[in-house]
């Protein structure tokens, strides 16, 4: 492998894959990052926790690249410095928490514990779950 095409960063998610079922590091997973810093290979991570859930893990792992928490919608540094944050649009969640009254109120149960198809908002098809095209 050329020195363009040599790995430079490696990024991971957090629980089910850094952590172990206590949600703790193991020692061999602390010695890994650590090899890798040796090897001139980044290290960072991802979740879906917030960034106080992450610290711990970036202070114990020593990580110095930018993170990712809420699923990447936070990048920031260890000392806390947020670099960018994305946040969903107040329509789109009010639409989302629409929906899920409307499916409650039908259906008797949450949407995501029923195992019952989810039901399509206005002006989606039912075939593909893809918004249809409304000619005026």
């Amino acid at each position: 492998m050329s020195e363009t095409e040599a790995i430079r960063l490696v990024v991971s998610d957090v629980d089910g894959t850094l952590v172990d079922k206590q949600k703790q590091l193991t020692p061999a997973t602390i010695r890994a990052v650590h090899d890798l810093r040796d090897a001139g290979v980044g290290f960072t991570i991802i979740s879906a926790r917030p960034r106080s859930g992450m610290m711990p893990i970036a202070q114990a792992l020593e990580i110095d690249a930018p993170m990712g928490a809420f699923n990447g919608g936070t990048i920031f540094h260890r000392d806390g410095t947020v670099v960018r944050q994305e946040f969903v649009p107040r329509r789109v969640v009010e639409g989302c928490s629409r929906w899920r009254t409307a499916w409650m109120r039908t259906s008797g149960s949450s949407p995501t514990t029923s195992g019952m198809p989810a039901p399509r908002p206005a002006g989606m098809s039912a075939a593909n779950g893809s918004p249809r095209i409304r000619s005026r």
